[in-house]
């Protein structure tokens, strides 16, 4: 068996090891300290075996020994049916896709509540439309990344090969362009440069059926008080996606965000088969959600969806905080009358950071009101000193960084804020 498969072997026994000892990928790292992305990697045999430090806390989690839990990296076969795991044989699509797919940082093990409208929507441009770029983006914690992850796994079988990268720490893009022609060609490309790379990519963009995901693009933008698109050092991004965009080719390039970029914005169109959706809280799943976390007074859980608007990561940390402070009592932690977001505080103040100095000025004078508003009425706050056309812009701004909300009724347009980042202005602003 080649490495990449006994890695892959290795990696789908890890898995069944955790699905016998019922703990899951987020349990573990919880427990462990150790990061669910490394975790993932773990599980889906990127990374062939953890290190001696790591290797010692999931066993002593896992209650087994070290030398057994290594076994599974080293020896899979053999520690499988020691473990009583079962036998384990990869089929053939299974070893084909072994050596075609890199997850990367893409998490595992995740449960996606609902999203079924969502999805029915991304499988339309994604398989029957065939769009060239997807751009998902919506706030910090909506549930983005695992929409993704659900909408890959579903449809894995429709392409040749998988790629998903995480921009988090922003890494150049000839590593990225290297990676990915590492699994497409099986050659190492390092002498090319990066232009070159890009059209190297582009060819088996054509001559394959490929996805590429890109994760958390946002660390590769601009922030606001400048007026360039990417980071310095980072615009080549945008050529790579420009031609991704604009060019014939087979695949799908699908980007994650809490902004869209906006040189794709400008180039979305159904003809142009570039597509966007912007993604909201959860409705009637969310239940679900709560019920997982096995939350009292069931009455009262519409209540609390709707003071935290559906969005999955607040719920889930209230859900958690009233468990272990309130003994899973809704009203308890209601009548504290307080709007606790938990560690999300610090995503959307990391969101609210990005923005300009005008930007800010605007969300700050939204966040005050407790009506929707036209851009009439803001035109005429003394604190705005802003004309139409600046107002014009900076609200397609805030709506491209998944800040605000629009609202059509009685033929004109009304602007609020999304009512999390709101809360959090009007709380800790």
């Amino acid at each position: 068996m080649k490495k990449s498969q006994n890695s892959y072997l290795a990696g789908t026994i890890f898995k069944q090891l955790l699905l016998k000892k019922n703990i899951n990928a987020y349990r573990l790292g919880q427990q462990t300290g150790i990061d669910k992305t490394y975790l993932s990697k773990l599980t889906s045999g990127i990374i062939k075996k953890p290190g001696h430090d790591k290797l010692a806390k999931i066993a002593q989690v896992l209650e087994l020994k070290p030398s057994q839990l290594h076994a599974i990296f080293t020896k899979p076969e053999i520690a499988a049916a020691e473990l009583n795991i079962g036998e384990i044989k990869l089929t053939q699509q299974q070893l084909i896709q072994s050596s075609r797919q890199d997850w990367g940082e893409a998490p595992d093990g995740i449960v996606c509540y609902g999203r079924v409208a969502e999805m029915a929507i991304l499988q339309q441009w994604l398989i029957q439309e065939r769009s060239r770029v997807i751009i998902l983006y919506g706030l910090n914690g909506i549930g983005k990344t695992t929409l993704a992850v659900h909408l890959a796994k579903q449809f894995q079988h429709e392409f040749d090969y998988i790629f998903w990268r995480s921009l988090w720490y922003a890494p150049s893009l000839e590593i990225i362009l290297t990676e990915a022609l590492g699994l497409t060609t099986r050659k190492q490309t390092s002498e090319a440069g990066v232009a070159q790379k890009i059209s190297q990519l582009l060819f088996q963009l054509r001559q394959n059926r490929c996805l590429l995901i890109f994760d958390q693009i946002e660390s590769i933008l601009a922030t606001g008080n400048t007026t360039q698109q990417y980071q310095t050092g980072y615009q080549v991004y945008g050529e790579l996606f420009r031609q991704i965009a604009q060019l014939e080719h087979q695949s799908c390039l699908l980007i994650i965000s809490n902004e869209k970029p906006q040189d794709l914005a400008i180039l979305e169109s159904a003809s142009a088969s570039i597509r966007s959706l912007q993604l909201q809280g959860l409705t009637t799943a969310a239940d679900r959600l709560l019920e997982d976390k096995q939350l009292s007074e069931k009455e009262l859980w519409h209540e609390l969806i709707t003071i935290y608007r559906g969005h999955p990561l607040a719920l889930k940390i209230v859900a958690t905080t009233i468990k272990e402070l309130f003994n899973s009592s809704i009203s308890e932690f209601l009548r504290q009358n307080t709007f606790f977001l938990g560690d999300l505080k610090f995503l959307i103040e990391r969101q609210y950071r990005r923005l300009s100095d005008a930007e800010r000025t605007l969300v700050c004078t939204l966040a005050k009101e407790n009506q929707l508003v036209s851009i009439s009425q803001l035109q005429a706050e003394p604190n705005l000193l802003m004309n139409c056309s600046e107002i014009i812009w900076l609200l397609d701004c805030l709506k491209r960084r998944s800040l605000l909300e629009t609202i059509q009724e009685n033929n004109q347009t009304w602007y609020t804020l999304q009512p999390i980042v709101k809360k959090y202005l009007n709380f800790y602003g």
